[in-house]
């Protein structure tokens, strides 16, 4: 994965995607490995030849994933309540805390399924659209009642809801370790604003979870029926 567009936050946003991955890494032992690698490109323009010192990564193939499971990838269209419930959960609250609609588990936009121990689990990736990216070339789906993709809206399906404050108390146990991973990179942003933007998009996902109200309002009644 490389930046889109040669921009002053390309390489940031690119760290940025990258955390993302390594944040779902941090809740789910269902996940896409990821290096982060630097890159050199060289862009050749009539006699000069301009050099960009571009951030990038890799990203595990699904048949690797599954592998490591002992298990398999697969297409064929699954409605998402024939899911694993604690992976689906795990997924969809992934996809609040980064600020992503921009996926379909169901359809496998932006996601993959694995069959492991006789589960269909959800692999979710590309999450460049998402809010805590940010990225100029941003759109959000205006049917889903959201302004901008810094606005979250939780679009995971309707679960027993102590599946759900399970997960939860899973972030919550882990939310200093979210917090070491971004800290452990402000030294590799280009951007001061860009960090503190990250560290402020991910503190506000936390004032949700540890605010019952707040829970109950964006989490448990924004719960998907169809």
């Amino acid at each position: 994965m490389l930046p889109c567009l040669l921009e002053k936050e390309k390489n940031d946003n690119i760290l940025q995607e990258f955390l993302a991955y390594k944040f779902y890494e941090n809740i789910s032992p269902y996940h896409f490995k990821t290096r982060r690698v630097d890159v050199t490109f060289e862009e050749i323009k009539g006699k000069k030849t301009i050099s960009h010192q571009l951030t990038g990564f890799l990203i595990e193939d699904d048949d690797n994933v599954a592998d490591r499971f002992e298990g398999k990838a697969f297409e064929r269209y699954t409605h998402p309540l024939a899911m694993d419930p604690i992976t689906s959960i795990k997924v969809s609250m992934h996809q609040y805390l980064i600020g992503n609609t921009d996926y379909s588990v169901a359809y496998q936009h932006n996601g993959k399924l694995l069959f492991v121990d006789k589960k269909i689990l959800p692999l979710p990736y590309d999450f460049d659209m998402s809010g805590f990216v940010n990225p100029s070339y941003s759109v959000v789906n205006s049917t889903l009642g959201i302004d901008n993709v810094r606005d979250r809206k939780y679009r995971g399906f309707k679960r027993d809801e102590d599946l759900v404050q399970e997960v939860r108390q899973q972030y919550i146990a882990k939310k200093d370790s979210f917090f070491k991973m971004l800290e452990d990179f402000e030294s590799h942003f280009d951007i001061e604003s860009q960090y503190s933007d990250s560290m402020k998009f991910l503190t506000s996902f936390f004032e949700v979870l540890e605010d019952d109200k707040a829970f109950k309002k964006k989490i448990i009644d924004g719960m998907r029926t169809k």
